[in-house]
């Protein structure tokens, strides 16, 4: 199938700006293309294997995954047609600013940029690194995926991107939907309190997870409605409900659960994972002390990721405000990534703190509202009727960095903690109801195995025998070694 140069039908400008011509990607890539996995989103992503020089002795010139190199996402264009003309001017840009130096050369003058409408912009736009690197359309490729139990091909026109999992060997993703969810707002002459409740009322809402935590998934949303009869896409569909129900701090704190990722490194045998002359008790003790001498725990691993998320938000939120002129982005998507396959090194040549940074990051993606507004091409009345939509975006950017500020500070600021509070719910459809909470005063002195007593509300959790309710805690305080920003 063939793309054209596509415009958006809301667009209230009295001249609509001419499309640039659409670039082919330079880049070769094997057919078919495979699907890959998603985050939540209804597009496919399908993985692109690039055609390298075939040598002697080789094979077809196929790169495996893995083997190093860039690594490349394809994108159905017929899901995101309207994405076309914003992803082609911000290629265009972008090589013009030399802000991610181009695999291809650079335009010539004339033939497919002008200067003259970047040159008002003194500074590189930094919001663009934020950006999914986009490098053009790949025609008529062949992709395949698996529906209902069978296989399945078309031939379709891919938007091909650098694949932002690059680097991860199982990378978790938190998708969230922000700023402006209409495209009729207009400009409205309120202060800034008042643009500020609007952006709250707009709201921020999870719209994918991938390689969640255990406790995402663990329930069924078609469980009880037989939804696996209904197939693939429904159940796909129907895994994003309970998503939308999480607030910002829930899904902020699921998305830094790291526990698998360690639990699973523990697993691999080293030279000094058997511990012989001692009791079972005391070897499992050992073990767990020798992988903490090369390894950082759970609770280190979310402190090093979450700061590093502060700060890549920081650098977010002062490019949004470097934007020389007010954009208009609708239901644009914000896209939180990390590494939960690998346990990051306490000791070796690179220190953990360099360690985990590259392997957290921040892009922004879904332009299929939204266009990128020029400064030499915008006039008056855009720009006011912009000023709103962006005023939001900004407030929503802010919004996501003060929820992450705000759960380091209350997971990792404290000096002594005093109480321990438990909760236990009943998970169904729709909706979670606390049962009962447990208190446990942790500055009188805890023993190692402790029973609490639960209560709803004032009054003691009793069973059908009239004993009291109870739930048994092993609690322990664990030394971690150096270096590290905790004492245990």
């Amino acid at each position: 199938m063939g793309v054209t140069s596509s415009f958006c039908c809301t667009d209230r400008s009295g001249i609509r700006r001419q499309s640039r011509p659409l670039s082919t990607c330079y880049v070769d890539f094997h057919k078919p293309a495979e699907v890959t996995q998603q985050g939540g989103a209804q597009a496919r992503l399908f993985r692109l294997l690039p055609v390298v020089a075939q040598q002697s002795g080789t094979g077809n010139g196929r790169r495996s995954l893995g083997s190093g190199g860039p690594e490349w996402l394809g994108k159905d264009v017929s899901s995101s047609f309207n994405e076309v003309d914003f992803y082609n001017e911000v290629l265009h840009m972008r090589r013009w600013l030399q802000q991610d130096p181009p695999l291809q050369p650079v335009p010539k003058l004339g033939q497919q940029v002008k200067e003259e409408e970047y040159e008002t912009s003194q500074t590189p736009w930094g919001i663009i690194d934020f950006m999914v690197s986009y490098h053009g359309l790949a025609r008529s490729c062949t992709c395949s995926w698996v529906a209902d139990g069978r296989e399945r091909h078309r031939v379709a026109d891919l938007l091909v991107f650098r694949s932002p999992f690059e680097g991860l060997a199982r990378p978790r993703m938190l998708h969230l939907e922000l700023g402006p969810r209409s495209l009729a707002l207009q400009a409205r002459h309120e202060n800034e309190v008042s643009t500020g409740i609007l952006a709250r009322q707009e709201g921020i809402f999870v719209d994918g997870f991938l390689s969640p935590p255990q406790s995402i998934p663990s329930e069924g949303p078609t469980l009880d409605l037989r939804g696996w009869s209904w197939g693939d896409n429904t159940q796909r569909r129907a895994k994003r409900l309970p998503l939308q129900r999480l607030h910002l701090a829930e899904a902020l704190n699921s998305l830094l659960d790291l526990r698998a990722a360690i639990a699973e490194e523990r697993f691999w045998p080293s030279e000094d994972s058997v511990v012989g002359n001692l009791v079972p008790g005391q070897a499992a003790t050992s073990r767990g002390d020798i992988f903490l001498q090369k390894f950082l725990s759970a609770a280190e691993y979310s402190e090093l990721a979450l700061r590093a998320f502060v700060s890549e938000l920081t650098k977010l939120i002062r490019a949004v405000e470097e934007v020389p002129v007010p954009q208009k982005w609708v239901q644009s998507s914000l896209a939180l990534l990390v590494e939960a396959g690998v346990a990051p090194p306490r000791v070796g040549p690179i220190q953990p703190e360099i360690w985990v940074a590259s392997r957290v990051k921040i892009q922004i993606l879904g332009w299929s509202k939204s266009r990128l507004s020029l400064p030499e091409q915008t006039t008056a009345d855009e720009r006011q009727d912009h000023e709103l939509p962006w005023k939001i975006y900004q407030h929503h950017v802010g919004r996501v960095l003060w929820e992450s500020a705000r759960l380091y500070f209350h997971n990792f600021c404290a000096e002594e903690w005093e109480t321990l509070k438990v909760h236990i719910y009943e998970i169904s459809k729709g909706n979670s109801t606390v049962l009962c909470t447990g208190t446990l005063n942790l500055c009188d002195g805890v023993s190692e195995s402790c029973t609490l007593q639960l209560f709803r509300g004032e009054k003691a959790m009793e069973n059908s025998m009239g004993w009291p309710s109870q739930a048994l805690l092993t609690v322990k305080f664990l030394a971690l070694p150096e270096p590290s920003h905790f004492a245990g």
